[in-house]
């Protein structure tokens, strides 16, 4: 996963890296022979302005999107994030060791906060499931120099989707509010994280 404006500089470097000591590819062929899928939060859909595309880098976030050569690529944008809000419950009920419920509760001052990154991780994780639709059925994202984008709808190419909600947003902040106080949980008494079954099941 990448969440374009903080990590553009870092992916285009990559790609315009030539192969050295580690690898014999340039940076795009690694990608390309290595890289099955690319899950990005920025961007808004199917056009508009947002911050990680805005941020310190639009000019190199618009030449890893508009270059990206290896497999799919997945747009978790600013429309589906900003619709759900979670975090509540982990602040709520919690343990207050908890590193992530302490994070919310500084940041947020305790209130629930939009969830475009969870919602992001969530889809990188589990796939589809029973969460996420696509919001279009082929085209490609296009990133201006200035951070903007827009969909070019292009039907010779099907393996960029941006992200919908196949839910409701409540149900959808359910989700997330369980598996943080899951997590954390399970954090609490030295076990690894694992996801509970909500649905997500993961679909190519």
């Amino acid at each position: 996963m990448a969440v374009l404006g903080a990590d553009g500089l870092k992916l285009s470097a990559l790609l315009n890296s030539t192969s050295d000591v580690y690898s014999k590819l340039s940076g795009a062929a690694l990608v390309k022979a290595k890289v099955a899928e690319l899950v990005v939060m920025g961007g808004d859909y199917p056009s508009g302005y947002e911050f990680n595309f805005l941020a310190d880098n639009p000019v190199e976030t618009a030449h890893v999107v508009n270059s990206w050569p290896g497999g799919d690529v997945v747009f978790s944008g600013d429309e589906l994030g900003r619709r759900v809000r979670s975090g509540a419950g982990l602040m709520m009920h919690g343990p207050a060791s908890d590193p992530v419920r302490a994070a919310y509760m500084y940041y947020t001052y305790n209130t629930s906060r939009f969830s475009w990154d969870p919602l992001t991780v969530l889809y990188a994780i589990g796939g589809l499931g029973d969460i996420f639709t696509y919001g279009n059925l082929f085209g490609y994202n296009h990133v201006e120099a200035n951070g903007s984008n827009y969909w070019v709808h292009d039907e010779k190419v099907t393996n960029q989707h941006w992200l919908y909600l196949k839910t409701d947003n409540e149900t959808a902040a359910s989700i997330l509010d369980r598996l943080f106080l899951d997590g954390a949980a399970l954090a609490g008494v030295g076990n690894s994280s694992t996801f509970v079954d909500v649905g997500l099941h993961h679909q190519a």
